[in-house]
């Protein structure tokens, strides 16, 4: 864990005076802050995985557009060279 976590975790969190509390403490705090990390690591990796799709998704429909052209295309010469004989 970075060592900001570690400090906002000493500023955030409430430390009574007995040693044995204190480590309570500190080891909740690491948990809560280490739950929320990765809540926001979820988040940003549900986001991407959209993004991603996305991009796939685009990426198929421009594939089969190049694709559709292209056979209209070769269709459109065969059938001037149809026409032409």
């Amino acid at each position: 864990m970075p060592a900001h976590f570690l400090q906002l975790n000493k500023a955030t969190c409430v430390i009574q005076s007995s040693k044995c509390k204190l480590l309570m403490d500190s080891i909740s705090c690491i948990i809560t802050l280490t739950g929320r990390r990765i809540a926001f690591s979820k988040e940003i990796t549900i986001a991407y995985v959209r993004i991603s799709f996305h991009y796939l998704y685009h990426a198929i429909l421009t594939s089969f557009y190049i694709v559709t052209i292209h056979f209209m295309k070769k269709q459109c010469k065969e059938q001037k060279l149809n026409y032409e004989k």
